[in-house]
Parts: structure tokens; C-alpha cells; sequence
């Protein structure tokens, strides 16, 4: 049974949040928790033999709550996600990558 935990990054129209996204994948259903602005929410959905995911929860910030799909890729090395939900009615798209916890990014 896998396990991913990452610290990830996600970009946003006022700059980079920081947080934490833990999963556990057993014959390709996730479980997990995606952590960001000082919230920790479930996650779920389906992860496959490559990689390849769509998950569902939800974004908590101090003034709303964006329900969301995501889709991309979970490796152990790196995580790359799309979440699309609404946010005041209009489409939003926010894209998070991660890094495995404890792994240092290189300076470039």
C-alpha cells in the first residue's frame, strides 16, 4: 500500500501558498488530506498503475470554500496537480507540485 507524503506549493493570482498533501493508494483507490491555508481537508478518488490521478475535495480559505477535481500525477519523486473548481461562480484553475517531505529542492 503506498504512501505519498509531500510538501507542495500551489500557485495562486496573489502568489505562492504553502502546504502539505499526504495520500495512501490501495489497489487505486486514494485516501489522503491536502493542507493549505492553515486547513487540513480530505481528499479522495483514483490513482493508476502510471501515476495518473483524479481527486476530489475541497479548498478552505477565510472567506471561501472551493469544492474541486484534480487531475495529474503522483509519483514518488514529485507531485503535479490540477485543481479545477468555482470560486464567486467563475471557473478557477490553481496548479500545486509537490516534493517528497524532507527532500530539499536544489537551488538554481
Amino acid at each position: 500500500m503506498p504512501e505519498y507524503f509531500y510538501r507542495i506549493t500551489m500557485d495562486t493570482p496573489l502568489g505562492p501558498r504553502y502546504g502539505k498533501a499526504g495520500l495512501q493508494v490501495v489497489q487505486g483507490k486514494a485516501d489522503g488530506f491536502l493542507e493549505l491555508f492553515n486547513r487540513k481537508e480530505p481528499l479522495t478518488g483514483r490513482v493508476d498503475e502510471s501515476g495518473s490521478c483524479r481527486l476530489q475535495g475541497k479548498l478552505v480559505t477565510l472567506f471561501h470554500t472551493i469544492r474541486y477535481t484534480a487531475v495529474g500525477l503522483i509519483e514518488k519523486e514529485r507531485l503535479c496537480l490540477k485543481l479545477q473548481g468555482l470560486l464567486r461562480g467563475e471557473p478557477a484553475i490553481f496548479q500545486i507540485t509537490g516534493v517528497p517531505e524532507g527532500r530539499k529542492e536544489k537551488a538554481e
